[in-house]
């Protein structure tokens, strides 16, 4: 299998976090978070093969929100489960503020119906794995929103393997929209009602604009009598060095306000024809899963294609 660079997954706008991508044993985790918000990484003490989490800030702790990304293969051993249960068991211990975990968990046999906050499984045939996995959600204080089916493959039985785990009634309005590419589990769109920090806005230095001449005159100094290793320590020698580099820059060196910068913002080359285009291919996939008729599963192709085609040309016209 190729390896996977996180580069080529670059959206003008957002920032990228990314597990398991440059490796091949693995499917790969990532998180788009818009650069407006502000957010880090989440260093998870999890043994789970698959994982990634995120931390979406708040002045006020408890209005913060953890995000998770997590992806269980059918496979999975019995360690790789009891693992799974633990994680949702630490962060249930120790982050008091709202959780939203994502993620492919391939229990195919669980069934979801909906229920008033979210859904709720049938329990009745279910396995040991299968049960201790909807007891540690319940155990957990962690709620469960997908109640239709995420992937159809061919003719087999539709099934619900991507869910969406919540702790407090935040997430509405799932709608289920075609696959991205050739993948056969639908997108999952929806939306959280939460309260979280704008990333701020530093100042950027305007390089191409610097009166460079003046800059080296005013960093044209002794340095051996300005650092003077018998009078002060390493570290003062570079604060020093460090605080008379950074007055000269700031003399000598415009700046401007990050948001001023006219960048490109939720890049999407979307023109009204693409946009009609899927649309159209959102509803043959849905009505293809509903009705299973042939006829309809080779137009939803045929359309998939021409999305793709449409997508690359506007692409290379950029």
């Amino acid at each position: 299998m190729q390896q996977l660079l996180t580069g080529e997954f670059n959206l003008p706008g957002y920032n990228i976090f990314t597990h398991g991508l440059d490796d091949p044993t693995k499917r790969g985790l990532l998180l788009y978070i818009s650069v407006d918000i502000e957010a880090s990484l989440v260093d998870v003490p999890s043994a789970i093969r698959e994982c990634l989490f995120v931390l979406l800030k708040n002045r006020r702790k408890t209005n913060s929100l953890l995000v998770g990304n997590i992806y269980r293969s059918p496979n999975s051993s019995e360690e790789n489960d009891i693992n799974l249960h633990q994680l949702f068991k630490y962060i249930d211990q120790n982050y008091k503020f709202s959780k939203l975990i994502i993620g492919d968990f391939n229990f195919p046999n669980i069934h979801w119906y909906p229920v008033q906050t979210g859904a709720s499984a049938r329990c009745s045939g279910l396995s040991d794995k299968e049960m201790k996995f909807v007891n540690t959600l319940g155990e957990n204080s962690l709620l469960q929103h997908v109640v239709s089916p995420t992937r159809q493959r061919g003719s087999d039985a539709p099934h619900i393997l991507d869910l969406v785990i919540f702790s407090a009634n935040f997430v509405s309005d799932i709608v289920h929209l075609s696959p991205l590419g050739n993948s056969n589990h639908c997108v999952l769109h929806f939306n959280c009602y939460c309260h979280i920090e704008q990333a701020k806005s530093a100042d950027k230095f305007m390089w191409d604009k610097g009166d460079y001449d003046k800059l080296r005159d005013f960093l044209n100094i002794n340095w051996d009598d300005v650092l003077d290793p018998l009078k002060d320590s390493v570290d003062e020698m570079w604060e020093h060095f460090k605080s008379t580099v950074t007055e000269g820059m700031s003399k000598f060196i415009p700046v401007r306000a990050q948001h001023a910068v006219n960048r490109k913002r939720n890049f999407q080359p979307f023109t009204a024809d693409l946009q009609r285009l899927v649309r159209r291919k959102h509803r043959l996939w849905n009505s293809w899963v509903r009705i299973k008729r042939d006829a309809v599963f080779t137009e939803y192709k045929q359309i998939r294609n021409q999305v793709k085609r449409t997508m690359v040309d506007l692409l290379q016209q950029e």
